[in-house]
């Protein structure tokens, strides 16, 4: 692999297709002069009574606001752009996804790899059951055969809905990072971006005080260390426990939450992460340790 250069990064994630969170976002990115900009899964809108509606209103989204905003950026700033879908994002226009994206310059990371200057980044779109019916997204999270949270329910659950047929419920969590792994070459110069936060009650604290995150991404940032993990999915985390970032071993993983009312991103430079990471709400990972 190349020799790695520092990148300065814009990330977020959760803005369910929200314009003015989308434009404060690439003003935010801009001013940082980011060369690599990051968006964690669930990019499209999801307020629809019907999930007929939902499709397709995320179509008409993604086709005629979405990618022509992103692409636009691009070709007015030179940035690297990469995305990842999220749970809330239909799965029947995963492909109409990967198409347009690949002709406006866009990278997509669900189950795929990129080589940026250097850094390897690598993403992951699924998580573990929820309470919602959706499951375009949803798998286990270790083994197949393993208990749901008590407020879950799987596919098997009546008036569960799927956009997209599937036959890969046995591949679980664990497994589809795993053969993510195979791909990298330097773990101290990749980025993990996946959707679903590490379990731990640091990055996936519910409202409720539970705890709602993977445990096979938490192995797994434990064993194989990138330098950075980006997360998403649990929105009101950062509020509830007061923490947007945690040092697992080497690795910094970040899940910078959602609110819908002022932007949650973050931005940092690759050459000092913890010096310069900074969110757009919180301010400084200094005011934010999570070292003790």
């Amino acid at each position: 692999m190349k020799s790695s250069v520092d990148l300065k990064i814009a990330y977020t994630s959760d803005v369910h297709g929200c314009d003015s969170q989308y434009r404060d976002f690439l003003s935010l990115a801009k001013e940082y002069r980011a060369d690599l900009i990051i968006v964690g899964g669930d990019l499209f809108p999801k307020k629809q009574p019907t999930i007929q509606q939902a499709i397709a209103d995320q179509h008409s989204y993604l086709v005629g606001t979405f990618i022509p905003m992103l692409a636009e950026h691009r070709r007015s700033t030179g940035a690297d752009i990469l995305l990842l879908m999220g749970n809330d994002d239909v799965r029947v226009h995963e492909e109409l996804f990967e198409f347009t994206c690949a002709k406006a310059g866009l990278l997509t990371l669900h189950e795929q790899c990129h080589t940026i200057k250097g850094w390897q980044i690598f993403g992951n779109s699924c998580v573990t059951f929820t309470p919602f019916l959706l499951k375009d997204w949803e798998v286990y999270d270790c083994i197949s055969s393993e208990e749901l949270r008590p407020d879950s329910v799987d596919y098997r659950f009546p008036g569960t809905i799927l956009t997209k047929d599937r036959s890969d419920w046995h591949r679980t969590i664990a497994m589809r990072l795993e053969e993510s792994a195979r791909q990298i070459l330097d773990w101290s110069r990749s980025i993990a971006v996946i959707h679903q936060p590490p379990h731990g009650g640091i990055l996936d604290q519910l409202w409720n005080g539970q705890f709602a995150g993977s445990l096979a991404v938490r192995r797994f940032i434990e064993q194989r260390q990138p330098a950075l993990a980006f997360h998403g999915h649990i929105h009101e985390s950062p509020s509830k426990s007061g923490r947007w970032h945690e040092r697992i071993g080497r690795t910094c993983a970040i899940q910078p939450g959602q609110d819908f009312v002022k932007l949650h991103a973050v931005t940092l430079c690759t050459s000092d992460i913890p010096g310069s990471l900074q969110h757009s709400i919180f301010g400084t990972a200094e005011r934010n340790r999570d070292d003790r």
